[in-house]
């Protein structure tokens, strides 16, 4: 700006009031999430990230869910032990010693997919997290139906996940 210093101010009400058509477009996926999940009553919604420093955004999500937000956590250390680790292991400047993260579930997981030829299970209870549950499997060829004998390859079969859905003790 031609060596000039400019300086302005915002406040929280004049940047929600910019925002409204953002903000609007944050329902969408709130919903499909919703959706998705089978879901229409939440008790409890925790946010983290630096969003949560926007407070016409908490207002909106609040007002959606009907439900007051959560803010138990630290929402930016939160997100960063999450980022850290991940991000050391695949850079290639940074070299980084094993380590072992340990992500613990309090309630068991239930994983169900499409049947595939020649295996029966569709499901899966697990305890561990869903990011663990496998989503790639290795069958062996079979016979075909006719007799034929298959070839003795293998071959990665990606399943595809129709539900998972928490179960909770009651």
């Amino acid at each position: 700006m031609n060596n000039c210093n400019a300086t302005s101010l915002f406040t929280c009400e004049a940047f929600g009031e910019h925002i409204t058509s953002l903000l609007k477009r944050t329902l969408a996926p709130l919903e499909r999430a919703l959706a998705q999940a089978d879901m229409s009553k939440i008790e409890t919604v925790e946010l983290i990230g630096g969003l949560n420093r926007v407070p016409a955004l908490k207002c909106h999500v609040q007002e959606f869910l009907g439900n007051p937000l959560s803010f138990t956590c630290n929402w930016d250390k939160d997100v960063t032990r999450g980022e850290t680790p991940a991000c050391s292991v695949l850079s290639l400047i940074f070299k980084v010693r094993e380590f072992a993260v340990t992500d613990i579930v309090n309630f068991a997981i239930n994983t169900a997919w499409q049947p595939i030829y020649g295996d029966s299970s569709t499901t899966l209870k697990t305890s561990i997290p869903e990011s663990h549950v496998p989503l790639e499997v290795q069958i062996e060829a079979t016979p075909a139906e006719g007799g034929e004998e298959a070839k003795p390859t293998k071959k990665m079969v990606k399943r595809e996940v129709s539900s998972i859905s928490y179960l909770f003790p009651t």
